[in-house]
């Protein structure tokens, strides 16, 4: 027995020894590369008159089809600065659109302002090396993890095969008639021990790597979604300054990028109920300028300032007979006859809320409440400008005769202290959604009429109940045809509703085609010369309603009558 607790023994330093070997090897492991912080602070560059400004995008003006962008920064200015660099500018920069502001403790003056290139091979790009920075963050942790694991399959493999020569060392003992049960029973609690804590601890480093391997995954698919073809272009621009001494100069630059947009987009949600409509007015943000908006105060305007900023002058409006011409159109003509057209359509323009709306000389503004990130890859951004309730009348209309239906119609006045542009609106009765349209550009005060689908609970069937064909007797000239409609209507809501209906009579189109003995119950609202019959009724809960339409054509003998 003795052989055994010194077997065991050894077996203890042994262990002591395998696991600071695995702690010194988990060390000799990189944690991963630490990710380079941009300063915030002015950094000078090695020609002393030029200052590097950082700057951050305070603020973004998005129009219909453009963005200015404003950026804020600081610097320390000097006698000998001659000019305040802005680096890794956007190329999409529209040309002349640069505008600077500057304010500070002393006078300086503006001089002018130079705008340069130039071109960064892909793995210059900011974006692109933001990501490879984390992709290599990442391979450093699962390496880490790795070499975890290769030291856990170590010291599970040394555990199993110390085991079996324990155990071949106790089977002899128990042989030989000397067992000492006890240190068989703490070896091999220990040994179960260690081994369940590697075996969690391997559970552990699987679930982990792949996490790891999920976000590398990730990372590198977005990285060749962004990743351009070649280099790309960027700009700077140098301020050029004048400062009689030093002093702190805070610098406001702007500049117009695109292609960056706003459209609208709305919800119309009917409450027969409460007898409202909820609009809620959204805009839909998007932009490929080449520089992501970092939780920016962002303000929609629906000026443009692709429409000049003076009118056009007329030309001679002259009249001449056409002068015949053979063309033949090509395939290029049409092709550029068709982009002109689209060109010349105006794109629709946007709204939204969580805003408050300004009103400006040249437009509408609606200024967005809180930050906002847009990121440079052209997805759309659904961005609430506003949502209001507003008072609302409801009623069914129904045209049997096209369809046994009946839809629920509101009618209600837009109460918004700005016009709704053009967009598309979602329709919505509560929370269900019923369809989607197109509205044209609507003036604050406008009256504004919608349809929200088919009611079930509210029946209309519209049949024919008599026909009747009677020739002209021994002496008439004359034949005749009796039709008998009848429409029903039925009420399975608890509550009233209103309900129009709309039919029609034959008109006839030749003094010899004639109708006549007109009986029509109850009465119509309206009727006028093209024969359209209008009912406006009102059903209690659990009412039926029948409207009768009894008429008679007659027409000459052996005719044969279009629309009978």
């Amino acid at each position: 027995m003795n052989r055994l607790n010194k077997m065991f023994s050894q077996f203890l330093t042994a262990s002591f020894l395998v696991l600071l070997a695995g702690l010194l090897m988990a060390s000799a492991y990189p944690a991963g590369q630490q990710t380079e912080q941009r300063a915030e602070a002015m950094v000078r560059s090695s020609d002393r008159s030029l200052v590097e400004v950082s700057s951050r995008i305070q603020q973004v003006i998005v129009y219909p089809d453009r963005a200015q962008v404003i950026r804020k920064g600081e610097a320390n200015l000097t006698p000998e600065t001659r000019g305040l660099v802005f680096r890794g500018l956007p190329g999409t920069i529209i040309p002349g659109s640069v505008r600077v502001a500057a304010s500070g403790q002393a006078p300086a003056k503006i001089i002018g302002v130079e705008v340069s290139r130039e071109f960064l091979e892909a793995e210059q790009l900011p974006e692109v090396r933001k990501i490879m920075e984390e992709i290599s963050s990442v391979e450093g942790e699962m390496a880490r993890i790795k070499g975890q694991e290769a030291i856990l399959e170590a010291q599970e493999k040394f555990l199993n095969s110390f085991g079996a020569a324990f155990s071949n060392q106790a089977s002899r003992e128990l042989l030989a008639g000397r067992p000492d049960l006890s240190g068989v029973d703490k070896f091999v609690d220990y040994l179960g021990a260690r081994l369940q804590s590697i075996q969690k601890g391997r559970q552990d480093n699987a679930r982990a790597l792949a996490e790891k391997q999920a976000r590398l995954e990730a990372l590198k698919k977005k990285l060749k979604e962004i990743m351009p073809a070649g280099s790309r272009e960027q700009q700077n621009i140098t301020v050029l300054v004048e400062s009689a001494r030093t002093a702190g100069l805070q610098v406001e630059l702007s500049y117009a990028v695109s292609p960056a947009s706003w459209n609208p987009i709305y919800t119309i949600k009917a409450l027969p109920e409460s007898g409202e409509i909820e609009l809620t007015v959204a805009a839909i943000v998007k932009q490929r300028t080449g520089e992501n908006w970092d939780n920016v105060n962002l303000l929609l305007s629906t000026s443009r300032p692709t429409a000049g900023n003076q009118p056009g002058e007329l030309s001679p409006w002259y009249l001449d007979f056409i002068q015949p011409r053979m063309m033949r159109a090509t395939s290029r003509d049409l092709a550029e006859a068709k982009m002109a057209m689209e060109a010349e359509a105006a794109p629709a323009l946007a709204l939204e809320e969580t805003a408050e709306m300004v009103e400006t000389w040249l437009g509408v503004n609606f200024e967005i409440k809180k930050t906002w990130t847009i990121a440079s890859d052209g997805a759309e951004r659904r961005i609430p400008v506003d949502s209001q309730k507003m008072p609302a009348a409801f009623d069914y209309l129904s045209v049997p005769k096209l369809q046994e239906l009946c839809f629920l119609r509101s009618s209600f006045k837009i109460i918004l202290p700005y016009p709704l542009l053009p967009g598309r609106a979602d329709l919505f009765i509560a929370q269900d959604f019923v369809g989607s349209l197109g509205l044209n550009l609507l003036p604050a005060g406008d009256e504004l009429q919608l349809f929200f689908g088919q009611d079930n609970q509210v029946k209309v069937k519209r049949e024919l109940v008599k026909r009747e064909k009677s020739g002209p007797g021994f002496l008439g000239r004359n034949e005749r045809v009796n039709q008998v409609f009848r429409i029903t209507l039925e009420n399975l809501r608890n509550r009233p509703v209103e309900v129009e209906v709309q039919d029609q009579l034959p008109v006839s189109q030749n003094t010899k085609i004639e109708v006549k003995d007109v009986k029509i119950m109850p009465s119509p609202s309206s009727r006028d010369e093209k024969g359209m019959l209008t009912w406006k009724l009102k059903l209690e809960p659990r009412q039926k309603q029948e409207i009768i339409l009894d008429f008679t054509v007659e027409y000459p003998k052996g005719s044969q009558v279009i629309g009978i």
